[in-house]
C-alpha cells in the first residue's frame, strides 16, 4: 500500500564539511613549526536568508575553516566559532586557507554559498596571522513581476525560470525571495499562458560572476500583449542596467522542456558506499515537473537483486504492476493535473539497495561497476512534444580494510628501508597490494598483502638520497592506505677523496751546533683550505726542535705528505715509517720509529703533538670503505691497516670495520666491510684511520734512503731518511 500524506519534497541544504579537526596525521617538527591564527570576515550580500516559513541569519561563526598543505592534503577543519581562538602548529611550507558557508554548486532560494581562498606560507618558528574575507561564490538572483501583468485578459498565467547548465530556479508571481545559483552563463526564461496556450521567451545567456546580484524586472506597460524585460546587475560596486528588451508575444516560442530533479543522490546523480555500510538516507526520490501534461514517464531499473522489469511507463502502469514495485519499496504519485511526478526510492534503498554488494571495478570508467542503475525519461503531450531524461547509479565499494604504513626513521638507509609495516583495520585485505612510486603520480605494483599487519621485510636496491612513495590499493583501484613518503639517506662521501688538495706549512727548528741557528722545514696538510679540512695526519710527531748537526731528515721529518705517484689525478697521500732522532747518523740508527697515520678529524700541530679530535660528521650509514693503494714494504712481513668506525651522536658505536694489507707494487683496490652491531640509531660521525704499518719492530737502510716528498726527490739532503715501509693512498670511497 502506498504511503499516505505524500508530498513532493523540496531541496534541503547539505553542508559540505568535515567532522574532525585534524584530517591527516602529518607529523609536525616542533623545532621547525610555525604558528597560524585565524581572522575571518564575510562580505555578505545579506545577512538574513528567507526560507518558506522563516528567516535564517548568516553568522561568520558558522563558516567552516580548512587548511590544505602543498600536496592538497587537508590538515585542519573547524567551524570559525572554534577556529578563531585556535593557534595551529604546522610545519614550515606553503598552504591554502579555505573558508566556506553552504554547499558549492547548490541551487535554491535558501542556498547561498560563501567562500574565501587564500594561499600563504609559514616559515620556521614564524607566527602567521591569517585574515580572509569570504564573499558570495554563487549568483544571487531575484525576479520582480510588475502588477500590470495581472491583467487576466492578456496573461492568464506567468512565471520565470533562471537556469544554468541544467540547474534551475523557478519564480512564481508571488515569490518575493531571492535565489542562489552557480555562476556562469545564466538564461532567463519567461513563460506566459495566453488564450489557453503556454509560450516562452528565452533571454540569451549571459555570463554572471560570483557575488553578482542579478534582478530581472518584468512588466507589460503598453497593455498590448508585449512584455518588457529589464536586467540589472549589482556587483556591490554599482548597479548596472544591461538590458531593456521589448518582447512581442508573437515572437514567443512553445513551452520549455520538462525537468527532472532528485534528492538524496550526490551531485553526479549517484550514491557510493562501502559494502554493507550504506549511509542512512532520510529522503531518496526522483521528481519531474512540466508545464504541460506528462504523457509518459518511463522508469528503468537495472538491478537483478530487485527482480523487477527492466522498465515501466508509470503513466500507464496498472495497479498490479504498481503493487509489484511497491513490494520492492518503489512507489510514485502524479499530481492532479498530471504536470508533476514524484518517485520514492527510500524503502527500496532501506530494504534492498543498501544491502547490495561489491561487483567489481570498471577500469574504463574509473569507478566500481554499478550495483544498480535507475533512469527516468519523461515526455509532455500536445503540440511539439518535449522530453527530459536523467539516470542515476548506485556504486558499492568493497569492504576493504583501511590502514596506514609505519616505520622508524632509523629504518631508512641509503639503499634500503628495513621492515616497513602496513597495518589494516577491519574488513577484507586479501586483494590488497602495496604499490610504490617515484613521483607520487605513477604507481607500480610491489607486494601482495597477506595479513592485517603485514611486514614488508627489508626492501633493498633503492637509490640513495631519493624520495619514494608507498600506498596500498585494494582490487587494483581502491586506495586503502593513503600515500606516504620516505627519503633515503644520501650517499655521503669523504672530503678530498683523491688527495688532490694540499696546503704547505712551515716548521722552524733550532739547530744548536756549528752556529747554524734556526732553519725552516716544509710540512703538509691534506686540505685546500682549513675551512674544508676533512683529513689530517700525525705528521708533526716526528718533527723535533732540538736538532744537532747534519743529516736533517734523520733528525726531523713530516711522516705524511703527498706524492705525484697517483692512481688518478696528480697526487696521492704518502705515509711513511721513519726512524727519527738526534743520534742518527749515516752508519747508525738510534732514534725512535714513527708510523705515519692518516685519519678523519683534526690532528696535532707544531705546538702540540696530541690529536685534537677524531671523526667527521656523517649522517649516512655506508656498507664498506674502499680505497686504492701502493705499498712498498721494507720486509716481507710488513702490513698496513685501515679502520672505519661509525658512531651516533651520543658516542655509541654503530658499526666498525678493520683490515690489514701487504705488498702492492701496482695500484691495488682494498675493501673494508662495515659490521653494524646497532641498527636502531642514526649515524652522526665517521672515523677513517689508516696506519702505514702494523708491526711492533722495524728496520731500515743504515745509511738512509732517498725519498720523494711532495713531488720532489733530491739525491742529497734533506730527502735522505731512515726509512721503513712507504704507503700511498688514493681515491677513497664510502660504498652504500
Amino acid at each position: 500500500m502506498r504511503r499516505s500524506g505524500f508530498l513532493i519534497p523540496c531541496f534541503a541544504i547539505l553542508l559540505a564539511a568535515c567532522n574532525e579537526s585534524v584530517i591527516t596525521d602529518v607529523p609536525v617538527d616542533a623545532s621547525e613549526a610555525g604558528k597560524v591564527t585565524f581572522t575571518l570576515s564575510a562580505d555578505l550580500r545579506n545577512d538574513v536568508v528567507d526560507v518558506k516559513s522563516s528567516a535564517e541569519e548568516i553568522s561568520v561563526d558558522d563558516f567552516w575553516v580548512e587548511i590544505f598543505n602543498s600536496k592538497k592534503i587537508r590538515i585542519f577543519c573547524e567551524k570559525y566559532a572554534d577556529a578563531k581562538d585556535t593557534t595551529l602548529y604546522v610545519n614550515s611550507g606553503d598552504y591554502t586557507l579555505l573558508a566556506t558557508y553552504g554547499t558549492e554548486n547548490s541551487v535554491g532560494f535558501d542556498k547561498p554559498f560563501y567562500k574565501a581562498e587564500e594561499p600563504f606560507t609559514v616559515g620556521p618558528q614564524e607566527t602567521k596571522p591569517l585574515a580572509a574575507t569570504a564573499t558570495l561564490a554563487n549568483v544571487k538572483v531575484a525576479v520582480n513581476f510588475d502588477e500590470d501583468l495581472d491583467n487576466k485578459l492578456s496573461y492568464e498565467q506567468y512565471w520565470a525560470v533562471v537556469r544554468n547548465n541544467g540547474k534551475k530556479l523557478r519564480f512564481n508571481p508571488a515569490e518575493t525571495r531571492a535565489g542562489y545559483i552557480p555562476a556562469g552563463n545564466l538564461e532567463f526564461v519567461l513563460v506566459v499562458k495566453i488564450n489557453g496556450e503556454y509560450k516562452q521567451y528565452v533571454h540569451p545567456a549571459a555570463e554572471y560572476a560570483p557575488n553578482d546580484f542579478v534582478t530581472f524586472n518584468v512588466s507589460a506597460p503598453l497593455m498590448d500583449g508585449n512584455v518588457v524585460i529589464k536586467v540589472l546587475i549589482d556587483n556591490t560596486v554599482e548597479i548596472v542596467e544591461v538590458d531593456e528588451i521589448v518582447v512581442p508575444i508573437e515572437d514567443m516560442l512553445p513551452l520549455e522542456e520538462p525537468a527532472i530533479y532528485s534528492e538524496g543522490f550526490d551531485n553526479d546523480n549517484s550514491i557510493t558506499f562501502v559494502d554493507t555500510k550504506a549511509p542512512v538516507k532520510n529522503e531518496l526520490w526522483i521528481s519531474a515537473t512540466a508545464e504541460g501534461v506528462l504523457s509518459s514517464a518511463v522508469l528503468s531499473i537495472d538491478c537483478p537483486d530487485l527482480g523487477l522489469p527492466a522498465e515501466i511507463d508509470l503513466a500507464t502502469a496498472d495497479d498490479a504492476v504498481a503493487s509489484a514495485y511497491e513490494a520492492k519499496g518503489i512507489w510514485w504519485k502524479f499530481n492532479a493535473d498530471r504536470t508533476s511526478l514524484s518517485i520514492s526510492l527510500l524503502d527500496a534503498y532501506d530494504d534492498h539497495i543498501s544491502k547490495l554488494g561489491y561487483r567489481g571495478y570498471d577500469h574504463d570508467a574509473g569507478r566500481p561497476l554499478p550495483a544498480a542503475e535507475i533512469g527516468l525519461k519523461i515526455e509532455t503531450a500536445g503540440g511539439a512534444a518535449r522530453t527530459a531524461e536523467e539516470s542515476y547509479a548506485i556504486y558499492v565499494e568493497p569492504n576493504a580494510a583501511r590502514g596506514s604504513f609505519s616505520w622508524n626513521d632509523y629504518d631508512v638507509w641509503a639503499t634500503k628501508i628495513v621492515n616497513p609495516v602496513l597495518t589494516l583495520g577491519e574488513g577484507k585485505y586479501d586483494k590488497t597490494k602495496i604499490q610504490y612510486s617515484m613521483d607520487g603520480q605513477t604507481w607500480v605494483d610491489f607486494q601482495d598483502v597477506t595479513s592485517s599487519e603485514y611486514s614488508m621485510g627489508t626492501v633493498e636496491g633503492l637509490d640513495a638520497g631519493t624520495t619514494y612513495y608507498l600506498r596500498a590499493i585494494y582490487d587494483g583501484w581502491l586506495e586503502v592506505a593513503a600515500p606516504v613518503s620516505f627519503t633515503t639517506e644520501a650517499a655521503q662521501q669523504v672530503g678530498n677523496a683523491g688527495f688532490e688538495e694540499w696546503t704547505t706549512d712551515s716548521w722552524t727548528y733550532e739547530q744548536s751546533s756549528l752556529g747554524r741557528g734556526e732553519s725552516p722545514m716544509k710540512w703538509y696538510h691534506p686540505w685546500g683550505n682549513e675551512a674544508d679540512q676533512w683529513w689530517d695526519t700525525n705528521a708533526t710527531v716526528s718533527m723535533r726542535d732540538d736538532l744537532t748537526i747534519g743529516y736533517t731528515y734523520f733528525k726531523s721529518f713530516p711522516l705524511v705528505h703527498y706524492s705525484n705517484d697517483a692512481r688518478t689525478g696528480s697526487r696521492s697521500a704518502q705515509l711513511t715509517v721513519a726512524n727519527i732522532g738526534n743520534y742518527n747518523s749515516l752508519v747508525s740508527t738510534n732514534g725512535t720509529w714513527y708510523v705515519g697515520e692518516l685519519f678523519s678529524g683534526r690532528g696535532n700541530d707544531a705546538s702540540s703533538w696530541a690529536k685534537v679530535a677524531e671523526g667527521k660528521p656523517l649522517s649516512s650509514r655506508p656498507a664498506a670503505l674502499t680505497f686504492w693503494y701502493e705499498y712498498d714494504a721494507y720486509t716481507d712481513t710488513d702490513m698496513f691497516s685501515a679502520e672505519i668506525i661509525i658512531k651516533t651522536q651520543d658516542g655509541t658505536v654503530l658499526a666498525s670495520g678493520y683490515g690489514t694489507f701487504g705488498e702492492g707494487s701496482d695500484w691495488t683496490q682494498a675493501t673494508v666491510a662495515l659490521l653494524y652491531n646497532v641498527t636502531d640509531k642514526k649515524a652522526d660521525t665517521v672515523l677513517v684511520r689508516i696506519n702505514a704499518s702494523t708491526a711492533s719492530d722495524h728496520s731500515c737502510n743504515k745509511t738512509g734512503t732517498y725519498l720523494e716528498i711532495a713531488g720532489s726527490k733530491k739525491e742529497s739532503d734533506p730527502y735522505r731518511i731512515k726509512l721503513g715501509a712507504t704507503l700511498r693512498i688514493d681515491d677513497i670511497e664510502l660504498v652504500y
